[in-house]
C-alpha cells in the first residue's frame, strides 16, 4: 500500500512537471507567435508609410508642377520673339514630362487618368514642335493661339488638381484608393471627375520675382573696415535694446558674420552683423502673431522704416504677401526713377500691431553699387516690341538679374483676358528678357 502510494505520488508530480513544461512551452510558442507578427506587421507598417511617403510626393510634385506650367504657357501666350521664348518652351516641355511621370507613379487605374497623361504629352510634343520651328526659322504665329488653348487646359487641371490635395489633407492616399472608399474620398472618382473638365496644373514662404537672382560679391560692404566681436554685440544691442546678448560664433564665408542672440522685451532674436562694416544682414524676433488688423500700405510703411533705420535707404515696397497674420514685404532702391529689382532688402511685419520680425539683406549687401544706366530706346519704343494682346498699363525702368550678370529694362505692365504681366524690354537693344505672371493664391498675389 505504501509503495502504491508513492507511486502515486511521483505521477502527480510528474503529471505537474509535464503541465508545467507545457504551459511553459506554449508560453514561449506565443511569444514567439506575437514577436513574429510584430515583426510582420512592423514590416508591414514600414511598407505602407514607404507606399504612402512615395503617393504623397507624386501628388503635390504634381500639383506644383502643374501649377508651373499654367504660369508659363499664359505667358507663352503673350512672348514676343520666338527665339528669346525658346528657354520658356523648355521649361514648359519638362515641367509636363514632369507631370507626367508624377500621374504614373500613382496606384490608379489608366482609365482614370488617360485623358489627363494625354494632356500631358500633347503639351509636351507641343514643346518639341515650337521649338524644332524656332531652330529651323518656320512660322511661329500659330503656336501663341495653340498656347492659349493649352493653358485654358491647364487652369481646368490646376483648379481640380488643387481641390483635391485640400481634401487629401487629412486622408491617406492608401486610404483614398480602391473599393468601398465613397464615403470619404475617393481617388480614383476624383480623377474621373477631372477627366471629365480636361478637354474644354512651391523660409519666407514665397520671395517675390527676382528674389533668387545669381549673387555675387558683397559689392555694398567693399573698402568698410572690418569690426571685432564686442563692435558687433554693441551694434545689436543699441539697434534692437538686446537683453543677454551672446556670440553663437562667426558664420565664415564670402562674408564673415557674427551671429548674435537675446532677448528683446522678453523675446527671442537673432541678430547676424557683418564684420565688414558692422551691417545688419538678418534679423530675426520669434513670437506668435495674433489677429490681422493692418492693411498692406501700413505694412509697407513699417517695413521701409525700419530698413532705413538699419541704413538702408531709398527703398519701395515692390512686392507684397502675406500668411498667418504676417506680411513678407520685399524693397527695392529706386534710384533716378530706376527700379533695382537686384539689390532687395526682405522684411517680414507682424499684421497684429507692426512690429518688424525679420529682415534679410543679403541681396541688397551683395549688389548694391552706383551704376551708370541710360536707356538707349525711348519707352513709346519699349511698349511697341511686346505682344499687342497686352492692354499696357505702365512702363517704368528697372534692373533686374540676368543670369549671372544684370539686365537694364522697361518693365511693361499689362493685362490680358484677365491675367496680369510685366514684360521685362531690354532699354539698349530693345529684346525681351523675361516674363512674369501674376498668380493669385490663398496669401494673395505671386509674381511668377
Amino acid at each position: 500500500m505504501e509503495t502504491d502510494r508513492s507511486m502515486r505520488g511521483t505521477d502527480r508530480r510528474q503529471g505537474r512537471l509535464i503541465l508545467v513544461a507545457a504551459v511553459t512551452a506554449l508560453t514561449v510558442l506565443a511569444a514567439a507567435v506575437i514577436t513574429g507578427m510584430t515583426l510582420i506587421n512592423g514590416e508591414n507598417l514600414r511598407h505602407r508609410t514607404s507606399l504612402e511617403n512615395t503617393y504623397q510626393r507624386s501628388v503635390y510634385t504634381m500639383t506644383d508642377t502643374v501649377g508651373n506650367l499654367e504660369v508659363n504657357l499664359s505667358k507663352l501666350m503673350v512672348a514676343g520673339s520666338s527665339v528669346e521664348s525658346y528657354k520658356l518652351i523648355n521649361d514648359t516641355l519638362a515641367l509636363a514630362e514632369i507631370a507626367e511621370a508624377s500621374l504614373s507613379q500613382l496606384p490608379l487605374p489608366r482609365e482614370s487618368t488617360q485623358k489627363t497623361g494625354k494632356y500631358f504629352n500633347q503639351v509636351a510634343d507641343w514643346c518639341r514642335s515650337y521649338m524644332t520651328a524656332i531652330l529651323v526659322k518656320k512660322p511661329t504665329e500659330a503656336y501663341l493661339d495653340q498656347a492659349e488653348t493649352l493653358y485654358i487646359a491647364a487652369r481646368n487641371i490646376n483648379e481640380n488638381l488643387r481641390d483635391m490635395t485640400e481634401k487629401l489633407t487629412d486622408t491617406p492616399i492608401l486610404s483614398a484608393v480602391g473599393d468601398g472608399r465613397l464615403l470619404t474620398l475617393d481617388l480614383n472618382l476624383s480623377f474621373k471627375d477631372m477627366e471629365a473638365h480636361t478637354v474644354e496644373y512651391p523660409e519666407l514662404i514665397y520671395d517675390g520675382p527676382f528674389s533668387d537672382g545669381k549673387k555675387t560679391r558683397y559689392k555694398a560692404l567693399e573698402g568698410l573696415e572690418n569690426i571685432g566681436e564686442a563692435e558687433a554685440v554693441g551694434i545689436a544691442t543699441a539697434l534692437f535694446s538686446l537683453e543677454n546678448p551672446a556670440v553663437l560664433g562667426v558664420t565664415a564665408g564670402k562674408l564673415d558674420l557674427y551671429e548674435i542672440q537675446g532677448t528683446e522685451r522678453g523675446v527671442d532674436s537673432t541678430v547676424s552683423v557683418s564684420a565688414s562694416g558692422g551691417r545688419v544682414i538678418c534679423y530675426n524676433r520669434y513670437r506668435r502673431v495674433r489677429k490681422a488688423e493692418l492693411d498692406d500700405k501700413t505694412a509697407g510703411e513699417k517695413a521701409v522704416a525700419f530698413a532705413e533705420r538699419l541704413g538702408y535707404q531709398s527703398l519701395k515696397p515692390v512686392w507684397y504677401n502675406d500668411d498667418r497674420a504676417v506680411a513678407y514685404v520685399n524693397l527695392a532702391p529706386v534710384v533716378n526713377d530706376v527700379t533695382y529689382y537686384t539689390d532687395l532688402v526682405k522684411v517680414k511685419v507682424a499684421l497684429d500691431d507692426g512690429e518688424v520680425l525679420g529682415l534679410e539683406a543679403t541681396g541688397y549687401c551683395m549688389r548694391h553699387c552706383v551704376r551708370a544706366l541710360t536707356p538707349t530706346i525711348s519707352e513709346k519704343t519699349a511698349k511697341s516690341l511686346v505682344s499687342k494682346k497686352l492692354t499696357v498699363e505702365n512702363v517704368r525702368l528697372a534692373l533686374i538679374p540676368d543670369g549671372e550678370t544684370e539686365a537694364f529694362c522697361f518693365e511693361v505692365h499689362g493685362g490680358y483676358k484677365g491675367l496680369d504681366y510685366f514684360v521685362y524690354v531690354d532699354a539698349h537693344d530693345g529684346h525681351q528678357v523675361d516674363v512674369l505672371r501674376v498668380v493669385d493664391s490663398d496669401q494673395g498675389a505671386l509674381v511668377m
